[in-house]
């Protein structure tokens, strides 16, 4: 895939570095890992940006944001926005990980500096980004992004089941630090006729989870009150 410049899109006044890429900027890394397994199926990734060779919690750098389709999630834009200063990495994954993401920095840097948390709070600055998945396996059916649950009792059970979640909240899209629940029969019913989403692999009692960064004890004990809620109910 080229770049924009490639093709007479110049963006900004300055020249770009000898890569045009962020990492002409010293001290600056990114670091990137894809996850694709097929029991149980995953596909999925994350790409980190250092800001520079330093601790950013520490030495923060001078940051702003900018939308720009205004779909996506960025967890922590709202301090750049109000301070201009960032204090993390930036963590990009798919839309179902950005809790896992989330997680997973502060525990990072916690680890690193064990005064985070005490001297100041750590906000991590995380988004979701549309990936090109790797071509489909045959035999292996994909599911994309959050944990997939399958409800015999179709749409009367997933609509119970949601409905009896309390820490998870129904949600269109699937991208936050808090858990959230999407019915995508729901979502789609309007557009696509039965057939179609039975091609698409969605079934009336389908559900997609995304776990936030609530305790897992916590999301367990709620998703199974919620499961024997939708039982008594349909």
């Amino acid at each position: 895939m080229g770049r924009p410049r490639d093709d007479g899109v110049v963006v900004g006044r300055l020249r770009p570095g000898p890569l045009n890429a962020i990492t002409d900027v010293a001290g600056v890394r990114v670091g990137h890992a894809t996850v694709v397994r097929d029991d149980p199926v995953v596909r999925s990734g994350v790409t980190a940006i250092w800001p520079h060779a330093g601790n950013p919690f520490r030495e923060r750098v001078y940051a702003a944001s900018e939308p720009l389709n205004g779909y996506g999630e960025l967890t922590g834009s709202r301090v750049i926005d109000e301070w201009g200063l960032l204090g993390s990495p930036v963590v990009l994954t798919d839309t179902a990980h950005v809790g896992v993401a989330y997680t997973a920095t502060v525990r990072h840097l916690g680890e690193a500096d064990t005064e985070v948390g005490d001297v100041d709070v750590l906000i991590p600055v995380g988004g979701r980004v549309r990936r090109r998945l790797p071509e489909r396996q045959p035999g292996v059916r994909r599911r994309r992004g959050g944990c997939p649950l399958e409800l015999a009792g179709g749409h009367a059970a997933a609509d119970a089941f949601i409905d009896g979640l309390r820490l998870a909240r129904r949600a269109s899209s699937l991208g936050d630090v808090s858990s959230l629940v999407v019915h995508p029969a729901a979502l789609w019913a309007k557009s696509l006729t039965p057939a179609e989403l039975e091609a698409a692999g969605v079934s009336p009692g389908l559900v997609r989870f995304s776990c936030g960064i609530e305790h897992h004890d916590d999301l367990v004990a709620d998703v199974l009150d919620a499961l024997a809620g939708a039982a008594r109910r349909t």
